[in-house]
């Protein structure tokens, strides 16, 4: 079976037990983990790739957006992620685990 050649992140805003989606951004590759990492980072497991993410919020009349900042190849499939502090912990369907660690 091929893999999956597109996908999307969907960022929601949740108030009074309403949903509404206030970001979309597309990948190239199924998302298989997410992890927040920081104060505005999302690490996302994409097909092969941990990619890091951006969040920015609105602010003054510009709309919230995602941004990709940095990926990391050479997995097979991430299909977990864990992060504390700087360090990140990728578990992969063949290669078992990977320890990262994030510098800005």
């Amino acid at each position: 079976m091929a893999e999956p050649t597109a996908g999307r992140l969907l960022v929601f805003d949740v108030s009074d037990r309403t949903l509404e989606l206030v970001c979309e951004y597309r990948v190239k590759g199924a998302t298989y983990a997410l992890e927040a990492i920081g104060p505005n980072g999302l690490l996302a497991g994409v097909n092969n790739k941990l990619q890091l993410y951006r969040w920015h919020p609105s602010s003054a009349g510009s709309t919230p957006s995602l941004s990709l900042q940095a990926e990391n190849c050479g997995h097979i499939l991430v299909l977990y992620i864990a992060s504390r502090g700087d360090f990140i912990l990728v578990g992969d369907l063949m290669k078992s685990l990977s320890l990262l660690q994030y510098s800005a």
